[in-house]
């Protein structure tokens, strides 16, 4: 039995590091602090890296989001239009109809668009009073004082 005053052979020790009264290191205690720097970096980049990603994808989202929003605003507007000429054509379509079937809406039309008058009848047009320039009788200035 040894005594517990006397000194054990270096490789019997335990892997216990110490630090040594010069300030040194042993090497053992020195590949660990590398090998636990080299961990924390590892793990730093991974989380950057993630932390990375999810800001790319978050952009990439609100993009497509952005896009997705004007997309949405431009069917909408297209949808108005179209309705209004689905009207404009169903307006039209009866027009069409009565021109093709009804001929008092024919002789009504010409008369109207195309001031036309049968044989015996007498056409008078009156000149609006707020025309300018007109020749008309309303544009005729009299000075009767």
């Amino acid at each position: 039995m040894k005594n517990s005053g006397e000194q054990c052979p270096p490789s019997a020790r335990p892997d216990v590091s110490t630090p040594s009264p010069t300030g040194t290191e042993t090497g053992g205690s020195r590949q660990r602090e590398i090998s636990v720097n080299f961990r924390q970096l590892l793990l730093s980049l991974y989380a950057l890296l993630i932390v990375g990603l999810g800001v790319a994808g978050g952009v990439l989202f609100k993009d497509a989001h952005d896009e997705y929003s004007q997309l949405e605003q431009v069917e909408s507007s297209d949808r108005r239009r179209l309705a209004e000429a689905q009207a404009r054509l169903r307006d039209q379509e009866r027009v069409l109809d009565r021109l093709r079937h009804d001929p008092s809406y024919v002789d009504k039309v010409i008369r109207i668009r195309l001031r036309y008058a049968k044989p015996d009848e007498f056409i008078f047009r009156f000149e609006d009073d707020d025309s300018k320039g007109s020749a008309g009788p309303s544009s005729v200035l009299r000075n009767d004082r």
